[in-house]
């Protein structure tokens, strides 16, 4: 307790400029990993908590200016944090065990397991933030030659391990809040510069981690719009569906993307159950935004829309999944298809009343990349051109599909469909109406 005092006083003094941040960081980073690893009763591992979020805190100080981050790196400060925050990983996998057991483990993680999770939530995402970006990093996510107390980080794989420590971590609550952020600690670790994950053939442990904290962050998320499901549940919850989808993204379009689903690989655990809860979530959206007036379409509805439609897409262009996909939302797209000419256009033309509030807000350079959601629903079609939908051939039907394939050969580049995109879709029409 004394020494989180100590650490507590070096944190105010470095903010008022009396202690050099660096040594604010270095004593902080000794208490943090002191208070983990030692704490012996409650009241001292809730001290450890108030040492770890002081270290993380002084992470992004120190990091502000690029000449304390050298001191700290010269000094081997940099080091002994990353350590300390690996430290910190490795007890919040414990604290989800402690959780799922009912209090077994170390006095650190039995006592976050009695906390609300919001406050252990709290202190992922300060980790993730003291992490930084992949691409300009500022603690050290994974152990490097040299490295004291790596924190069971073995050479052959640390980035393997870390992995497998955020997987444990996230498997204690269906806490959505909880859960996202587990989901933004692996695609981190998962897509950091010193990671090779993002750039060769995932293992069968690393798929198996993937799809467990994908399975339990969608799992949570559908539950969370279940309990709830108007419109005003899913506002914010776009944040959530952007970072599922990035990670999506790359799956589906790795040359491994079969691993993922084949049960020979994998066993019984394949990425199918998260796909069939990104379903149900898209069927609610897609319910919400056909019930739509021009006024109702916010920013939270828009991104989600055309963030879960790409993410149907991508998995339904070249998957195993892409027949479930189609059982699952057979019933939304005959509905899309078969609804008045004039709210189809209201709501399926770029240029629609109701259509373009949805592609106005791609326009951040944030969403720049991503495709309308009239584009991914053109794709789709073109992606079931085998699957039998039960589309009842009516000339409304078939108005629609046709009013769908002039509107976007008036686009360009990127917003216009390939050639062979074209190709499916007219190879949809002629099955559809056959």
């Amino acid at each position: 307790v004394a020494c989180v005092e100590v650490s507590a006083r070096a944190g105010a003094g470095a903010r008022e400029g009396r202690v050099g941040p660096v040594d604010a960081l270095r004593a902080a980073c000794a208490c943090a990993t002191a208070a983990t690893f030692e704490s012996r009763n409650a009241r001292e591992a809730a001290e450890g908590a108030r040492a770890v979020r002081a270290m993380l805190a002084l992470v992004r100080m120190v990091c502000e200016r690029r000449a304390t981050r050298d001191e700290a790196i010269e000094r081997g400060v940099m080091r002994r944090t990353s350590t300390a925050a690996r430290g910190v990983g490795a007890s919040l996998a414990a604290h989800a065990r402690a959780r799922r057991e009912g209090g077994v483990g170390a006095v650190f993680a039995s006592w976050c397991a009695t906390r609300d999770i919001g406050d252990v939530t709290a202190i992922v995402r300060s980790l993730l933030e003291a992490y930084g970006s992949a691409t300009a990093p500022m603690l050290t996510m994974f152990p490097s030659e040299g490295d004291d107390g790596a924190g069971g980080f073995v050479e052959e794989d640390p980035v393997g391990d870390y992995l497998s420590v955020i997987a444990a971590a996230s498997d204690c609550t269906e806490d959505v809040e909880y859960r996202m952020a587990c989901l933004r600690w692996f695609a981190r670790a998962w897509f950091d510069e010193a990671s090779t994950k993002s750039s060769s053939r995932p293992t069968r442990r690393d798929a198996l981690n993937a799809v467990a904290v994908l399975d339990g962050a969608t799992r949570a998320l559908e539950k969370h719009l279940a309990s709830d499901g108007d419109r005003n549940a899913m506002d914010g919850l776009e944040k959530h569906v952007v970072v599922i989808a990035e990670m999506l993204r790359f799956i589906a379009l790795d040359d491994a993307i079969d691993d993922y689903f084949d049960k020979d690989v994998l066993g019984e655990r394949s990425l199918l159950g998260a796909i069939e809860s990104i379903c149900r979530i898209t069927r609610s959206v897609l319910s919400l935004y056909t019930k739509s007036a021009s006024g109702d379409v916010n920013e939270s509805l828009a991104i989600m829309l055309v963030y879960l439609l790409e993410i149907v897409e991508l998995f339904t262009a070249d998957t195993n999944a892409y027949e479930d996909i189609g059982t699952l939302l057979r019933a939304d797209i005959v509905a899309i298809f078969s609804m008045p000419r004039a709210k189809f256009i209201q709501l399926w033309s770029p240029h629609g009343d109701i259509g373009s509030r949805v592609t106005r807000h791609l326009l951040v350079e944030s969403h720049a990349n991503t495709p309308a959601h009239t584009l991914s629903l053109f794709r789709i079609v073109g992606n079931f051109h085998d699957v039998d939908l039960g589309l009842v051939e009516t000339s409304v039907a078939l108005e629609n599909l046709l009013t769908l394939r002039t509107t976007l050969e008036g686009e360009v580049g990127a917003k216009a469909p390939t050639q062979e995109e074209m190709d499916n879709f007219a190879l949809a029409i002629q099955a559809w109406t056959r």
